[in-house]
């Protein structure tokens, strides 16, 4: 068993918000190697009647190609895959407002790492390599106030349809706000998907399209 870990969806599976703690059992993988194994007792535990609730880091698609296993980044500050297997949800507590704010926001690239990137998809997309491409790069920030104060301030700021705040004791805490359903699949098997592209209808105007 791993360290606590706390999890907090604005939206559970009734569309009320729910809180995951007191796990039972940690699925965690730090290594390739330890992928395989997780998924096996994330679907166990499934199998058994467990709820599961977690994240799974951008990293992990390196394990699921092999041939970028070579290139999986060394020093992660996060596990490839970390899931908490719980007997059910609890319904989430209303969040408590408190002095929060970021200081000092820093990207990581200048502009000429940008624009060198987006030249480099910019020829990709033109030779039919891929068709889109999301470009992002970190930023580096100073912040004030708890994890819990920090995401009730973005809910009352930045209102998306999905949500999730994951509190950890010895990593780093997780704040998701996204306006975007990856997707979600039913106990009867249905999936529904909502992308965030083309989900946003066409305004009357040049004004309501901006």
């Amino acid at each position: 068993m791993g360290s606590r870990v706390q999890i907090r969806f604005d939206k559970g599976p009734d569309d009320a918000a729910v809180w995951f703690d007191d796990a039972r059992d940690q699925i965690v993988a730090r290594s390739l190697a330890d992928v395989g194994p997780a998924f096996a007792q994330m679907q166990q535990a499934l199998d058994n009647g467990h709820w599961l609730a977690g994240y799974a880091s951008y990293e992990l698609g390196y394990a699921l190609e092999p041939r970028l296993h070579a290139t999986l980044p060394e020093g992660r500050a996060l596990p490839l895959i970390c899931f908490g297997v719980y007997d059910a949800p609890a319904p989430a507590a209303p969040l408590a407002a408190g002095h929060a704010a970021l200081h000092g926001l820093v990207p990581r690239w200048d502009a000429a790492t940008y624009a060198q990137v987006f030249a480099r998809l910019h020829a990709w997309i033109g030779s039919g390599d891929i068709y889109q491409a999301n470009l992002t790069f970190p930023m580096d920030a100073q912040v004030s106030g708890t994890s819990t104060a920090l995401y009730a301030a973005l809910t009352e700021q930045q209102k998306v349809g999905h949500g999730a705040l994951v509190l950890q004791q010895e990593l780093p805490d997780l704040l998701s706000r996204s306006p975007e359903l990856f997707f979600r699949v039913t106990s009867d098997g249905q999936i529904t998907t909502r992308p965030m592209k083309g989900t946003m209808p066409r305004g009357a105007t040049v004004q309501e399209d901006a």
